[in-house]
């Protein structure tokens, strides 16, 4: 159950991170006033979710429905990053941002299977004695 509900939030990460540099726009330019609005509308937004989700959902879904609410404030706060930004400074390249981000997401994919291949060779010459230690598998000649 860990593992999904980690999934859940996870789909909100990068936008979590997104939301965190578009922020970073505004702060250079010597603005607190618009982050603290954006701010503002996500902790109401997720207010009013937490609500509705203690209300609506029985308990044994409240988690995934909480994790999900936390990646919807994670989106709902890019878009309104973006859409002030785009505002106040026009059109700030996004489609060379999302290339950036298709190239680290690949990156990460290789990457990913390359510690899949690494572990699972590492788990066919290893294996548990009854005590749970791990010890390598003599090799054959």
């Amino acid at each position: 159950m860990i593992g999904q509900v980690i999934t859940v939030i996870a789909i909100g990460a990068p936008f979590m991170s997104t939301a965190f540099m578009l922020g970073r726009a505004f702060y250079a330019q010597e603005d607190a006033r618009t982050p603290f609005i954006v701010q503002l509308i996500v902790s109401i937004f997720t207010v009013i979710a937490a609500i509705g989700i203690a209300r609506a959902l029985p308990p044994e879904y409240m988690v995934f429905a909480v994790a999900g609410c936390y990646a919807a404030q994670n989106i709902l706060a890019t878009l309104l990053y973006h859409f002030a930004l785009k505002r106040r400074i026009g059109d700030y390249d996004v489609a060379r941002i999302l290339g950036a981000h298709a190239r680290i997401l690949a990156a990460s994919l290789v990457a990913g299977l390359g510690g899949v291949v690494a572990c699972g060779s590492w788990a066919a010459t290893t294996r548990a004695d009854s005590r749970g230690r791990t010890r390598s598998r003599p090799s054959r000649p």
